[in-house]
């Protein structure tokens, strides 16, 4: 059970991959996928033959070898993991800009679900100046 919601992520990010290997023209594609094994060999390279101990490429593909990986999955799942993101930053526009006459005409349509019934709650401090040298003290009481 715990699988399944990573399991339903995974299949949702290679749908979305899917998506945009497909509509992305493939002159542009080219030059994204050498965007994306730029950055891999710059960054992501670096930190997997650190993190593995391992000064070279060979040593490194050894080395996720032996626990059922490989440094062309290593790329390709890298390259997969950024399409995605890329795709989907551009297909959901964030923080549209909504204008002021849209906002006021959704709460006038919607004006009951705002609606709830007030509650207060009062509440009387009190001190006895008599505790206190003078007023100064008892109002430093007080607040």
């Amino acid at each position: 059970m715990a699988e399944r919601p990573l399991l339903k992520q995974l299949v949702e990010m290679k749908l979305i991959y899917n998506d945009a290997m497909h509509n992305i023209p493939a002159e542009g594609l080219k030059k994204v996928q050498g965007n994306i094994n730029d950055v891999f060999d710059k960054e992501q390279l670096t930190k997997l033959m650190k993190d593995n101990n391992v000064t070279t490429k060979q040593d490194l593909d050894t080395k996720l070898r032996e626990r059922g990986s490989s440094l062309d999955y290593e790329r390709r799942s890298f390259f997969e993991k950024n399409m995605y993101a890329g795709w989907m930053q551009e297909k959901i526009k964030r923080d549209p800009e909504v204008p002021l006459a849209d906002i006021l005409g959704n709460y006038e349509q919607n004006s009951k679900s705002y609606e709830f019934p007030a509650k207060v709650r009062f509440e009387e401090m009190m001190v006895s100046f008599s505790s206190y040298p003078d007023k100064a003290a008892a109002w430093a009481a007080i607040a």
